[in-house]
């Protein structure tokens, strides 16, 4: 069986007896009212995680980027002098229910997690020819800005959706 890559996630449970009295005020988990409160709880995590970010040439600070059903900020870098491509978007949308963070410069995994020296193949082959990345310490900004802003982002969120609620509940 193929093991999933880990992710970093931030999960909140709705249990079933909220779900039915959010139905009966006409409030969808998946409508645009929750969309927008957890939209702007990936903004605060993404604001949190920019300055934490290596600046070499400052492309992995503006590749961090956040999307949702309300709003997807992803827009293309490019290599300065080179005009090649650095990063990608999502490769599918995001779901009704959630808003991801997300680092789209392709170095991102490098910097977060390190990279180890590898000893050299004496094989033939594409993999025993490959130079030029050596060992890199980790730097993992995106994981310290997400533990920091887990509570502040989770308590945004929720003071939100009770705003909603509050709001449904007026009309």
């Amino acid at each position: 069986m193929a093991r999933r890559r880990s992710r970093n996630r931030v999960q909140v449970r709705v249990q079933e007896n909220v779900t039915a009295a959010l139905t009966e005020l006409q409030i969808s988990l998946r409508g645009p009212g929750v969309a927008r409160a957890l939209q702007t709880g990936a903004d605060m995590i993404a604001k949190a995680a920019r300055p934490e970010a290596p600046e070499d040439t400052g492309q992995l600070r503006a590749g961090v980027f956040t999307a949702s059903i309300v709003r997807n900020e992803y827009r293309p870098l490019v290599r300065p002098g080179r005009g090649q491509r650095l990063n990608s978007p999502l490769k599918f949308p995001p779901r009704p229910n959630q808003a991801l963070v997300w680092s789209s410069v392709f170095y991102t995994r490098f910097i977060e997690g390190g990279r180890k020296s590898r000893s050299q193949d004496n094989r033939r082959g594409k993999r025993s020819t490959r130079r030029g990345m050596g060992a890199i310490r980790k730097r993992p900004f995106f994981q310290r800005a997400k533990r920091r802003m887990r509570q502040p982002a989770l308590a945004e969120i929720q003071r939100q959706l009770v705003k909603l609620v509050e709001d449904a509940w007026q009309r």
